[in-house]
């Protein structure tokens, strides 16, 4: 479920055993035993997951979301909102949940039987066919323990101190699992993810398309990220986010997760063995470092771990990318929280599909806007960046204005042959 608002942090979350079963199971938020009153409030979002693996193995009848006596001194009770509440994997809707004998004693549950999620994204939003598939780096791929780094590959911090096992503060906590990557890098100091089994980009056999990551923290948008040539490769390729090339001190902060991309097939076309977050100087005048988190690292796209990389001739001369060869998704989705089998069907409107040219809208779609201004071609500002790819609309109108997309073939629901299920779209902005 998805739950937001000002004691969202402080109920009393249970499971109610089904019609026979007379004893309720208790089960509490990991985040609810850490983030009592004045901490309860959720600004934004959050999903909450409740794995039924690791409760009493009996037949369910009803959930409930109880107050948590935060507000007792005061005579006040809890208000929360609730969303997107759904029984996961399996199914059949309880088909064959009667039974199951007595119920066992009552059980209270470990906090993290609820496991906070956030910000893992609604299945809704995974594209059609969303199948890329992926080799994990961080955090290794089940069955291995919580904080480390998949076989082949090893950490090394120069300058600074990295807690590969950082389970949470109050101020930041793990993107997905139970732990996450904290670096606190002194000047100059930088964290390394070395392979000895290089990756290349999707030109290479068994070849990957990007490497993903996700990032928070105080100095996460000021950092130099580079890649570096596998050994017998001697030139690193400098490459650095469009986000750091804009907001640098004292705009480096990202108090939010966000996803990044490095793009392999903008790089020179080598086998690479490394992925570097160094400091960027932004703290230099106060003898300061960097601080940030990093998780869910991946290789994207293609696979194989980058057999077949090696060779590739010597490497280029040293080239320092453009800003963008690091591309910011946020809030851009991985593959990871797409349900298995996923494939609802899509037709893309705006932007229009590759190989169209950004900021165009698809073929039969036509953009009209009264009494105001819109850019099908905002490339982003200090505020604002794109959702996905490099453009996105913005507009701006005036009092009583309207922007509308025409179309010279209708649409339909789903009762109409060839129907759709809905309209969906992404939106930001002051109003």
């Amino acid at each position: 479920f998805w739950i937001t608002g000002p004691d969202a942090l402080c109920l009393n979350i249970t499971l109610d055993p089904f019609v026979g079963q007379t004893t309720t199971q208790g089960i509490r938020a990991k985040a609810m035993e850490k983030q009592l009153s004045p901490g309860c409030e959720l600004t934004t979002w959050r999903q909450m997951r409740i794995d039924l693996d690791e409760l009493p193995d009996i037949p369910w009848g009803g959930i409930n979301w109880g107050d948590g006596g935060q507000n007792a001194a005061t005579g006040g009770g809890s208000v929360f909102y609730l969303d997107d509440i759904r029984l996961v994997g399996g199914g059949g809707g309880g088909e064959g949940g009667g039974g199951g004998g007595g119920a066992p004693p009552e059980t209270f549950l470990p906090p993290d039987d609820v496991i906070d999620t956030q910000p893992s994204i609604p299945p809704s939003v995974c594209p059609s066919g969303f199948t890329e598939e992926f080799d994990q780096i961080y955090p290794a791929p089940f069955p291995a323990p919580d904080g480390q780094l998949a076989s082949r590959w090893t950490e090394r911090t120069t300058d600074g101190v990295t807690d590969m096992q950082f389970t949470g503060n109050p101020e930041v906590q793990p993107y997905t699992g139970r732990t996450a990557i904290e670096a606190r890098l002194d000047l100059g100091g930088s964290l390394s993810l070395q392979t000895n089994e290089a990756f290349a980009g999707p030109t290479f056999p068994d070849g990957y398309d990007a490497v993903t990551f996700w990032i928070t923290g105080p100095d996460a948008l000021c950092l130099n990220i580079t890649l570096d040539p596998f050994v017998g490769q001697t030139t690193t390729q400098g490459i650095r986010a469009k986000a750091m090339e804009k907001q640098l001190s004292p705009g480096c902060e990202l108090t939010t997760w966000r996803q990044m991309r490095i793009d392999l097939d903008e790089l020179p076309d080598i086998p690479w063995g490394g992925i570097n977050w160094g400091d960027g100087g932004q703290n230099a005048a106060t003898g300061g470092g960097s601080v940030f988190y990093l998780d869910d690292i991946r290789l994207v796209g293609g696979g194989g771990g980058g057999e077949g990389g090696g060779g590739g001739g010597g490497a280029p001369p040293e080239t320092f990318l453009p800003p963008d060869d690091v591309i910011d998704t946020q809030p851009s989705i991985p593959p990871s929280v797409c349900p298995s089998g996923f494939t609802e069907e899509f037709d893309q409107i705006y932007p229009a599909p590759f190989p169209a040219p950004d900021g165009q809208l698809a073929s039969r779609w036509t953009e009209r806007t009264t009494d105001g201004v819109t850019d099908m071609q905002f490339t982003g500002n200090p505020e604002v960046q794109p959702y996905t790819g490099r453009t996105a609309i913005e507009a701006r109108l005036d009092l009583g204005g309207s922007l509308s997309l025409q179309t010279n073939e209708a649409f339909a629901g789903p009762t109409f042959p060839d129907g759709y299920d809905a309209v969906t779209f992404w939106i930001t902005g002051p109003d």
